[in-house]
């Protein structure tokens, strides 16, 4: 893309037209002293010079200008053009001088002028169009470049100038179709060009096209991981996992190094739900990226879906060693632990993520769980999960660890209430309904116990725990 010249800086450009233009005159005024009777030509050519007076005025404001003094140079320019408007360069040094004093409002009506006396003039056409654009007026730059493409309709700033037009205005489709003209005039600059268009047809929702540029991009750049990542993308925005899958497998096979490839191709396969390619993915990214630790996270929380918890302990272990300060880590491996029932290892790596984020509500749930469990320091328990229900009252799992710990405590009636707000919030929560059916057991209501215990199992809760229950 072409970036504009700053509104300062430009006088320079149109001081050398203005001392040319003074030398012209002088040669020009020796040469009528010399011979008056010159033919019709020489006439025109004459005419076509400004006079002795302008020339006076061009020269002390060229002199103002150099000075800094940007007041009488743009009157200087102004008793100049007020003599004689047929010279272009005029209006390039009056808008300029407006602009050195930041009347940019001025600036664009002198160009406006200008523009109008010399439709044709591109230098003219240019310094109007840079203007308008840096002052925001998109339309009104976008009028200007499009009459210079028809001026000059080879010359690639001009097509660029559209193309960043187009895109201000938000219509990235013209922008494209600008960018296909500019590759068509300069291939050379295809591999640029053909990533914008790309970019931009992506985010304006044409996948397909944006996939088609993407792949043409390609061609011309094979060893591009991030093409194939790219394309993944967009194949997944237009749901065809299988086509997004095998890009991110070009990508990953490319660049092993980079997390990003790995983690998607764990994701989908996760989502598949083929638990051996997601495990099988989960092996390969850890023998290129052993330390990456979101990687890491990613690969524990893959094993802990599936139950693999030796394997999870011991990538979650590595993460902690890596990250010791990422809670995340540390409440996973709290998680893999607790499974476990290696209670001195869970509360010794829950009260770390406690020193870290004392505040924490999943901590703080996490932690008075395990403690319960465990069966050690219930009013400790109790205190973590109350200050984590005050950061988030309608939290079920929450609710559920508080009545649970209340049952343990000898005060089943209060953890029921608990628990039957838990189940409002969560009703095929399979824990809460094993949980209320120790409760009401507890309490003597033996039929309600059996009728939570029977809906615990329909909705996938553990058999091993609850069938005994009932079988007693």
């Amino acid at each position: 893309m072409i970036f504009f010249a700053s509104l300062l800086g430009k006088t320079v450009r149109w001081i050398a037209p203005l001392f040319l233009l003074v030398f012209l005159v002088g040669c020009s005024a020796n040469r009528e002293l010399a011979k008056e009777d010159s033919d019709s030509a020489s006439r025109a050519e004459a005419l076509s010079m400004p006079s002795p007076e302008v020339v006076d005025h061009v020269i002390a404001g060229s002199v103002y200008e150099m000075e800094g003094d940007y007041l009488r140079a743009l009157n200087e320019y102004h008793q100049a053009l007020l003599r004689d408007s047929t010279q272009a360069e005029l209006y390039h040094a009056i808008a300029e001088m407006y602009e050195l004093r930041g009347e940019y409002d001025s600036a664009r009506l002198t160009l406006f002028r200008g523009v109008k006396n010399f439709p044709s003039d591109t230098d003219l056409l240019e310094h109007y169009g840079e203007l308008v654009y840096q002052l925001k007026r998109y339309e009104e730059a976008l009028t200007i470049w499009q009459k210079l493409a028809r001026l000059r309709p080879d010359n690639l700033e001009v097509w660029a100038n559209i193309a960043a037009v187009y895109e201000r205005l938000g219509r990235p489709l013209d922008a494209v179709e600008s960018y296909e003209t500019l590759r068509a005039l300069d291939p050379s600059k295809a591999e640029m060009l053909l990533g914008r268009e790309a970019s931009l047809l992506s985010g304006a929702g044409q996948h397909e096209r944006a996939i088609d540029t993407y792949q043409r991009l390609q061609q011309l750049r094979p060893d591009a991981h991030m093409l194939p990542f790219m394309i993944g993308g967009l194949y997944l925005e237009l749901g065809d996992t299988l086509a997004a899958d095998s890009a991110f497998t070009e990508a990953s096979k490319m660049q092993p190094i980079e997390p990003r490839y790995w983690e998607l191709r764990i994701r989908l396969a996760a989502i598949r739900g083929d638990s051996v390619e997601a495990m099988s993915l989960c092996d390969s990214a850890l023998i290129h990226l052993a330390d990456d630790v979101q990687l890491l996270s990613l690969v524990g929380s893959v094993f802990l879906r599936y139950d693999r918890f030796d394997r999870a302990e011991n990538v979650l272990e590595h993460a902690v060693q890596v990250e010791p300060q990422n809670v995340d880590h540390l409440v996973n491996l709290g998680f893999v632990y607790h499974d476990r029932k290696l209670w001195d290892k869970a509360e010794e790596v829950y009260r770390r993520a406690y020193e870290i984020a004392p505040e924490d509500p999943q901590v703080l749930n996490n932690f008075a769980y395990m403690l319960v469990e465990a069966g050690r320091h219930y009013e400790e328990a109790l205190d973590f999960v109350t200050t984590a229900l005050e950061a988030e009252p309608d939290n079920a799992s929450y609710l559920d660890t508080k009545g649970w710990i209340l049952h343990k405590m000898n005060r089943s009636d209060e953890g029921l209430l608990f628990l039957q707000r838990a189940l409002q919030l969560d009703p095929d929560n399979p824990e809460i309904l094993d949980h209320l059916g120790d409760v009401t057991f507890t309490l003597g209501r033996v039929q309600q116990a059996r009728n939570y215990w029977n809906t615990a199992l329909e909705k996938g809760g553990d058999a091993d725990e609850i069938g005994p229950k009932l079988d007693r």
